[in-house]
């Protein structure tokens, strides 16, 4: 369950709100890209791929909507899970529906769309300032995830980002290619509350490039050792 939480709360962090007069700056928008975050084992070894396209970029008064098709894929290459999503800017703030986040736990094997099982959220955006420096703090974020079937509540995650700074602004190479990143370093805490409650802290250090959005996310276990990583190993634009 950490990784969903993870994939879908960092490798699409800056899709959920940036504070800022341009608010894509810290993500691709224009029609016709397509991208390609493949997730590893702390040795390199290919877990799966989560493959995104934009497919059309629209503007409504204020609004600007961006259409994203997402596709994700286990470590043979079989589809496990595949859907439509949308990003819209408004008033400098960016922010991404949870249909998203639906098909993050449709990739565990957990179907929303059977047994009458739904889900609530609330708290926090992730949300970054115009622009990066090193140095700089962000705010802590809380996020509440609820899960039901049907009245009967499941379980309860409540999810924390704190100690969010920038510490370092880099040259990172991946197979997508050379980027000059800022690198977030945070801690996410993670509370499962069902039968019992168990709790869990995690450090995480996510690359940002602007124009691309996340370059590189490495995930840590408790002890401060790496456990998984995930790289932009695809960017085109038409």
């Amino acid at each position: 369950m950490k990784n969903w939480i993870i994939t879908f709360a960092l490798l699409l962090g800056a899709a959920f709100q940036v504070q800022s007069q341009d608010c894509f700056q810290y993500f691709p928008y224009e029609e016709g890209v397509s991208y390609t975050l493949t997730s590893f084992t702390a040795k390199g070894k290919k877990e799966g791929e989560n493959r995104h396209k934009i497919l059309s970029n629209t503007k409504s008064g204020s609004r600007t909507t961006v259409e994203i098709e997402m596709q994700m894929l286990d470590k043979k290459g079989k589809e496990i899970a595949s859907g439509v999503y949308e990003v819209y800017c408004e008033d400098g703030v960016m922010y991404i529906d949870n249909k998203m986040f639906t098909q993050m736990m449709n990739m565990e094997g957990m179907n929303m769309d059977e047994g009458g099982i739904s889900m609530e959220i609330s708290g926090d955006n992730i949300s970054f300032p115009s622009g990066f420096k090193v140095g700089q703090p962000l705010e802590d974020v809380q996020m509440n995830i609820k899960t039901f079937m049907g009245s009967q509540a499941l379980a309860t995650s409540n999810i924390t980002f704190y100690d969010r700074e920038f510490t370092a602004q880099e040259r990172l190479s991946t197979a997508a290619g050379d980027f000059n990143a800022f690198l977030l370093e945070e801690k996410m805490e993670m509370k499962l509350e069902s039968v019992m409650t168990i709790t869990r802290e995690y450090p995480v250090k996510t690359w940002y490039a602007e124009g691309v959005g996340v370059v590189r996310v490495e995930n840590y276990d408790r002890r401060g050792r790496l456990s998984s990583y995930s790289e932009l190993t695809e960017f085109k634009r038409p």
